[in-house]
């Protein structure tokens, strides 16, 4: 996750719908971009890698479910979101099956949308919590200082080592 604010990047081919969630966003204490298309979306996950990218599907040029597999296959920490005003259950199935965290329906129902980012958040910091406790732990199970050995060639391997 981003050091200060999570970064959530916001997708949509309609400026009022990018422009309104990004300040719905900011006032939820997030740090919010947005982008117009998904070809300057992964341009800018390159660049800026946001903990959350939320997508519109139905967009002109590359569809949100083209976003979602090419951010999943380049960075599958990056958790995704699609929105769309075009909302069945088959899509949403697909859309999950590719690696979508969620699927909301447009008009988003604003609270609903702040319940799914906490969950990804809280989901995500403790993703990262768990790979320190396991690096810290992995460190500490193979110390040179953890090793027994009795011969004296062995003790001279773990010197040097």
């Amino acid at each position: 996750m981003s050091a200060v604010l999570p970064l959530i990047l916001v997708v949509d081919d309609e400026k009022n719908t990018r422009d309104g969630l990004s300040r719905f966003l900011g006032s939820l204490g997030h740090d919010a971009e947005t982008a117009a298309s998904g070809e300057e979306a992964l341009r800018k996950i390159e660049k800026e890698r946001p903990d959350i990218v939320l997508t519109d599907i139905r967009m002109p040029g590359m569809d949100g479910v083209s976003l979602l597999e090419k951010i999943k296959a380049q960075y599958p920490e990056i958790s995704v979101i699609l929105l769309t005003a075009y909302g069945t259950v088959e899509n949403a199935v697909k859309a999950i099956k590719l690696g979508a965290t969620h699927y909301l329906t447009k008009p988003v129902n604003l609270e609903e949308l702040e319940f799914h980012i906490k969950k990804v958040l809280t989901q995500q910091s403790l993703r990262e919590e768990n790979r320190e406790l396991r690096q810290e732990l992995f460190r500490e199970r193979f110390e040179a200082g953890q090793i027994i050995a009795h011969s004296r060639n062995m003790k001279e391997v773990l010197e040097i080592v």
